[in-house]
């Protein structure tokens, strides 16, 4: 399995490159989204260690084209998955208070391995409901 499948965090490409170590890496292309793979010399085990990381129910990003639906700013400000520092962000929070919020029974979040990310549309649902 050479192909490398999409970010499990933000949906966008994924390159492979090598270190100055001669170490291969497979990282996200996203500007904002920093998910990276490390491996020791072994290009096929960081490509599958990627690779296994992707749930294969999540959609590819549509293209440019389609994703021009401006329903609201917060659509075109955050990115699909909220990490805890983008929710701090869009809340106007502190990242600790964040984190709590993402551990609350009731709120929408999604553990993708050991990272805890929020989904944008379920944010949005759930930002709806807060609202009396």
């Amino acid at each position: 399995m050479l192909k490398l499948e999409i970010c499990p965090f933000c949906g966008t490409e994924a390159e492979l490159s090598k270190d100055e170590y001669g170490r291969f890496l497979v990282s996200c292309t996203s500007d904002t989204c920093g998910a990276a793979m490390l491996g020791f010399k072994n290009r096929q085990y960081v490509i599958d260690a990627w690779n296994t990381r992707v749930s294969k129910t999540m959609p590819k990003s549509p293209p440019d084209s389609e994703n021009k639906h401006d329903k609201n700013e917060m659509d075109n400000d955050i990115p699909r998955f909220l990490s805890a520092y983008d929710l701090a962000k869009a809340l106007h929070i502190s990242k600790p208070k964040a984190y709590e919020l993402m551990h609350q029974q009731d709120f929408p979040s999604l553990r993708l391995g050991r990272r805890l990310v929020v989904p944008k549309d379920k944010f949005s649902n759930w930002i709806n409901r807060q609202i009396k």
